[in-house]
C-alpha cells in the first residue's frame, strides 16, 4: 500500500511513520518506509510504503515533484533554511525586472551543488555528517529539471517576526539537529528594526532537487544570500496534498 501523508513541520519522516502507528493506521510491527525524504523545516506530501509496495521505493523516489516556496533574502544558515546557523548579509531593494532575471536561471535543466546539511553521501558519510565534524569536502553537483516557477509574488517580513518564526519551528524539531546552538543564534541575532525581501512561487521538477540549494543559487543571482523560510510539498507524482491524511 502506498498512503499519502501530510508531514508536518518539525518532524523527521522516520517519525511521520510512528505518527501514523499512533493513529492506527499502521499496525505497531508492520513494515513501512518512506519515498523521497522531506527536511524537518519542509512539511506535505510524505508518500509511506507498506507491504509489497516497499519494493517500489526507488520507482516513488523517482516522481516529480511539486512545491510551494517562500524564500528570504538578506539572511545566510549554513543548511539554507531556519534550521541553521543564521547571519545578516547586506542587500538593497528587491526589483521585478531583477527577479525575473535571475528565475529564468533555473528554468529547464538545472545544475547545483547539494546543500552542506544534507543526507547526500561523500566517502560512505552523509554530508551533514562531515559538516558537523568539520570535514573539508567538496559537495557533489546534481543536475536536474525545473518544469516550471509560477505564481511568483514579491513582499517582506519584519526581522522580529522572521526571527520568533525560526525559533518557534526550531522548537518542534527533535533528535539532534544542533537546535539548542541553532536556536541562541536566532535570538541573539540582532534584526528587529529591519525589513528583509521575501519571494515566494511555486514549483514543479523532478525527483533530486533540492529547494533549499535553489534558495541559495537565487541568493546568489540577486546579489545576496537566501534561505527557504517556508517549504510545502504540494504533489508527489499523482498524489496532491488534499489527498493526505493527517498526522
Amino acid at each position: 500500500m502506498i498512503i499519502p501523508v501530510y508531514k508536518p513541520v518539525g518532524a523527521t519522516p522516520l517519525e511521520a511513520i510512528e505518527l501514523l502507528r499512533n493513529k492506527g493506521e499502521l499496525g505497531a510491527k508492520e513494515r513501512a518506509s518512506y519515498a523521497g525524504r522531506l527536511d524537518p523545516m519542509a512539511q506535505g506530501v510524505l508518500l509511506v510504503l507498506t507491504g509489497a509496495d516497499l519494493d517500489r521505493q526507488k520507482e516513488c523516489e523517482s516522481l516529480d515533484k511539486a512545491y510551494s516556496v517562500e524564500v528570504v533574502c538578506g539572511i545566510d544558515t549554513d543548511s539554507n533554511d531556519m534550521l541553521g546557523m543564521p547571519a545578516r548579509v547586506p542587500f538593497g531593494s528587491l526589483t521585478e525586472n531583477a527577479l525575473q532575471s535571475a528565475l529564468e536561471i533555473f528554468r529547464g535543466e538545472y545544475t547545483t551543488r547539494v546543500p552542506k546539511f544534507s543526507s547526500v553521501k561523500v566517502s560512505g558519510k552523509t554530508m551533514y555528517a562531515h559538516a558537523r565534524a568539520g570535514d573539508a569536502v567538496c559537495a557533489p553537483e546534481r543536475t536536474t529539471v525545473i518544469h516550471a516557477i509560477t505564481d511568483v509574488c514579491v513582499g517582506e517580513c519584519r526581522g522580529e517576526v522572521l526571527r520568533t518564526e525560526a525559533v518557534e519551528k526550531i522548537n518542534l524539531v527533535a533528535g539532534d539537529f544542533r537546535q539548542q546552538d541553532i536556536s541562541r543564534a536566532w535570538r541573539e541575532l540582532s534584526v528587529d528594526e529591519e525589513k528583509f525581501p521575501t519571494i515566494t512561487f511555486d514549483i514543479s521538477c523532478s525527483s533530486g532537487t533540492y529547494i533549499r540549494s535553489l534558495a541559495r543559487d537565487l541568493g546568489e543571482a540577486l546579489g545576496t544570500s537566501a534561505l527557504v523560510r517556508s517549504l510545502v510539498r504540494t504533489r508527489v507524482g499523482e498524489y496532491a496534498v488534499e489527498n493526505c491524511l493527517i498526522v
